[in-house]
């Protein structure tokens, strides 16, 4: 059994933006590795969510209307407090990371997490940045 990743005397809180209905499928599973899991299928349904109460959303980069750097765009402005939130880009797709890496040369609270990943890895990935 996976311990549970705790910040303070609390679960982490996660929240997962993604439109795949696959990926939600193992963020749910995700759920056995002691992690608090909330998932949104759109970079709105996000919006609409107090994003304060989390300590990491996990964001896919690829979704239609909004992709995940104009979700974290706006985060960022709705959210005084982004700078305590951790934020994670996943997607599939490799071409993403030169944006990524230009976007956040040096912000340590930000990490990307290129799919598929095994749930034991990704719950690994996640412990590492909470912990920073």
């Amino acid at each position: 059994m996976s311990a549970a990743v705790t910040t303070g005397r609390k679960l982490a809180r996660l929240l997962y933006v993604d439109d795949e209905v696959d990926i939600l499928n193992v963020v749910k599973v995700s759920k056995n590795h002691g992690f608090s899991v909330d998932v949104a299928t759109s970079a709105e349904q996000a919006l609409a969510m107090d994003l304060r109460s989390y300590d990491m959303i996990v964001i896919d980069i690829r979704m239609p209307r909004m992709d995940g750097f104009q979700f974290y765009d706006a985060i960022k402005s709705k959210v005084d407090d982004a700078a305590k939130t951790k934020v994670c880009f996943f997607t599939a797709f490799t071409s993403y990371q030169e944006e990524y890496q230009r976007r956040f040369p040096t912000w340590n609270g930000c990490c990307f997490i290129t799919k598929p990943m095994s749930v034991r890895l990704l719950a690994e990935k996640l412990r590492e940045l909470l912990d920073s």
